[in-house]
């Protein structure tokens, strides 16, 4: 059975160096380092990763959220989404976009892959488009 496909945005690379081994040992993960690499990737895999995974703690909001919303509109089935943030920004995150998780950083790196496998597993049954 294939593993998930996680998709990471994460233009920091002490934030990528701690979650990327963890994600890695149990999804099949994309990493990307910018909102245009992270279309870039989506767009390779026909814009459906199973959880998208964003450090807002070091792009903007705004530019996160864009991401988001496109993939969404060009993909039939919402998709998860886990915001990383450094401080409490949740609130203007969640004006921007809908996000299912939060972790803040420095970040745990097995409570998010706990958090990532839960998603994907509570998206299976989540009905199109919510």
């Amino acid at each position: 059975m294939p593993r998930p496909r996680v998709l990471l945005m994460a233009p920091d690379q002490e934030v990528l160096d701690a979650v990327a081994p963890a994600l890695r040992g149990k999804f099949e993960l994309y990493v990307a380092r910018s909102v245009l690499h992270a279309i870039a990737i989506a767009d390779e895999l026909y814009w459906c990763p199973s959880v998208v995974v964003v450090d807002f703690g070091a792009m903007t909001v705004r530019a996160g959220a864009r991401f988001v919303r496109l993939l969404n509109r060009r993909h039939a089935k919402r998709i998860p989404v886990v915001a990383l943030q450094r401080a409490d920004a949740s609130a203007r995150i969640r004006r921007a976009v809908q996000v299912d998780a939060f972790e803040r950083l420095p970040v745990d790196p097995d409570a998010l892959v706990g958090q990532v496998a839960a998603l994907i597993e509570d998206a299976e049954d989540r009905p199109k488009n919510t």
